[in-house]
């Protein structure tokens, strides 16, 4: 049998104490809704996806709890992206499709891969409804895709264009406002909220700097910061 250093054995102990402690409030929560980007690029982009999987982990004082997910987050259809494109598609195969019917079925869009810690708390709680505010630190991957793969490979099959699209990637800081019904009931409960993300350097690409560089059509977003808000239905399993 494997022996355990006192420093291991310590710290042992303090994880099953803190999971025994709090495994009365511990929550699995899948949340699923709608999100839109805020500020210049509202006009860019048409809104999308917002759907996260995390846990939640009450702590015995002053009605918070500890909060983690994993998100996945859309801009929606990239406008600009898909116009330039269809122009792109037009200019080296006239005539061939209907490249503007094509390129917008691609669904060129921004997508987010992302993490969050945050803590949560709760200055209204009962038994059939509770409200919360939470905030914390949220890390967002961006990628550009068509049908869900990278533009990137777009270009080289589609359109014969040899080029990559780097991913933009960085820390931001997020903040929730929410309800959620029927906290007291055992197994189940139904969460709505609020969420908002800022992420600074996330607001445009190094691709479409590259784009605006090199295609006179093309005009990059001036603002180098992300602003979006996410509106989210979800249950909360103990």
């Amino acid at each position: 049998m494997m022996r355990l250093s006192g420093f291991k054995k310590a710290l042992t102990a303090a994880v099953v104490v803190v999971l025994c402690g709090s495994a009365a409030h511990a929550l699995v929560q899948i949340k699923g809704g709608a999100n839109t980007p805020l500020g210049e690029l509202d006009g860019r982009y048409g809104g999308g996806l917002y759907a996260s999987l995390g846990g939640e982990a009450r702590l015995p004082w002053w009605n918070l709890a500890v909060m983690a997910d994993l998100s996945y987050t859309t801009l929606g259809r990239d406008r600009p992206m898909t116009r330039l494109f269809a122009e792109a598609a037009e200019k080296r195969f006239p005539g061939v499709l209907p490249w503007a019917e094509v390129m917008d079925g691609l669904n060129l869009k921004s997508v987010f891969y992302g993490g969050s810690v945050g803590v949560r708390y709760y200055p209204v709680e009962h038994y059939f409804y509770a409200l919360y505010a939470e905030g914390g630190a949220a890390y967002l991957s961006r990628r550009l895709t068509a049908r869900n793969v990278p533009v990137s490979v777009l270009g080289k099959y589609v359109l014969d264009l040899d080029f990559n699209v780097p991913v933009t990637e960085g820390f931001g800081i997020y903040a929730d406002v929410g309800l959620r019904v029927i906290p007291g009931v055992p197994l189940i409960s139904a969460d709505a909220g609020l969420r908002f993300t800022y992420g600074p350097g996330l607001g445009r690409t190094g691709f479409e700097d590259f784009l605006e560089a090199n295609v006179p059509a093309f005009e990059a977003p001036a603002s180098d910061n992300l602003f979006m808000v996410s509106f989210y239905l979800g249950a909360s399993l103990f």
